[in-house]
């Protein structure tokens, strides 16, 4: 799997709904059963009715519109609960995956919604599909925390978060120091202050200087906060 998406944060990760199939070390193979022939028939009405609103032979169908109202709001109110518990947990992978969850959930409440076509909506086929739409974005979003980690906001913003975070509101380049090789990093101080500065993330605040060639002896940073 890792051989097929080795980035993260590419885009292609958040398209893909895993799914765990359960451990078989040991066990036989397992039996399908064939479905049964009033099985097959329902199925092929559905597909024919989705084919009618999609693809006739070559010809694209025109669009088809639906009204789910009702399952967007619901589906809001599920991103703004992961969100807090993002928030909470200082967990950016939840809040970043937690969006496209929502929106394979929405499409698989469109179908669901679509299918019960020919009963009047009511308010039990309404909840039918929102605990649906719902129930497939948990799925889609627990098997993404399970396999990935998003640490800080990415590279092209802050490469060094990890270490930010780390430090007080006010340090020195000796403090950086100390975290970047608490931390393993193989980073220069210098290089490290560069960025923040660039990215108006800290600003100085204290500096003492020797009289000898106007050498600085200390320089005390803070953070800025946005």
């Amino acid at each position: 799997m890792r051989r097929f998406y080795p980035d993260v944060e590419d885009g292609l990760v958040s398209r893909v709904l895993f799914v765990t199939l359960p451990d078989q070390f040991g066990k036989p193979m397992p039996l399908w059963k064939e479905m049964s022939g009033d099985q097959k028939a329902e199925m092929d009405i559905a597909l024919e009715r989705l084919n009618e609103v999609s693809l006739v032979g070559d010809e694209v169908q025109p669009e088809h519109m639906l009204n789910l109202d009702y399952l967007n709001k619901e589906l809001e109110k599920w991103i703004k609960a992961q969100q807090i518990e993002a928030v909470n947990q200082d967990d950016r992978t939840r809040d970043v995956f937690c969006r496209r969850a929502a929106v394979v959930g929405f499409r698989a409440g469109m179908l669901a919604h679509f299918l019960y076509r020919g009963k009047k909506v009511t308010p039990t086929i309404r909840r039918n599909v929102t605990q649906f739409a719902i129930w497939v974005a948990n799925n889609m979003l627990n098997q993404h925390l399970l396999r990935f980690n998003i640490q800080g906001t990415g590279s092209n913003v802050n490469a060094y978060e990890e270490v930010y975070k780390k430090l007080k509101d006010t340090f020195t380049r000796e403090d950086v120091e100390n975290v970047l090789l608490a931390l393993g990093k193989e980073s220069s101080v210098k290089q490290v202050i560069y960025k923040w500065r660039l990215l108006g993330a800290i600003e100085i605040i204290d500096e003492g200087v020797s009289g000898v060639r106007n050498r600085k002896t200390f320089t005390k940073f803070k953070k800025i906060k946005k």
